[in-house]
């Protein structure tokens, strides 16, 4: 995995999106869980997850999702990460994680707006 930047005051630098979904009431994880959390690490230059974590009960299953979501791009690969998660991961917790993951890809896709509509300011205006 290339070295990632998360030094604050960076040119370029990552940030941390979160999602979350309740869980369905009839999983083994509910017992101890709730809901689902999946956190992204990702590349705002070039959109790339650098890396994930979800609230899996297994470890396996915890390293089984990281693998799926690390290197997706949410811009141009959301739609085959979402196809590639319903192929592989058939774990109960299916359905929450891409809830959680679209979450995730929502709010990243504020994100790139609010940084367009900032960037596309002219000098001198308030922010």
């Amino acid at each position: 995995m290339e070295e990632v930047n998360r030094k604050l005051g960076q040119e370029e630098k990552t940030i941390l999106v979160t999602g979350y979904a309740k869980l369905p009431h009839n999983i083994a994880a509910t017992h101890s869980k709730q809901g689902i959390i999946l956190a992204l690490e990702i590349d705002p230059q070039t959109s790339k997850v650098v890396d994930a974590e979800c609230t899996v009960r297994t470890n396996l299953a915890q390293k089984f999702i990281r693998e799926l979501i690390v290197g997706a791009d949410l811009i141009n690969g959301f739609d085959k990460l979402l196809v590639d998660i319903e192929k592989h991961y058939l774990g109960g917790a299916n359905k929450a994680i891409i809830t959680a993951l679209k979450v995730v890809h929502s709010k990243y896709l504020s994100y790139r707006r609010c940084r367009a509509a900032a960037s596309s300011k002219a000098p001198g205006q308030q922010i």
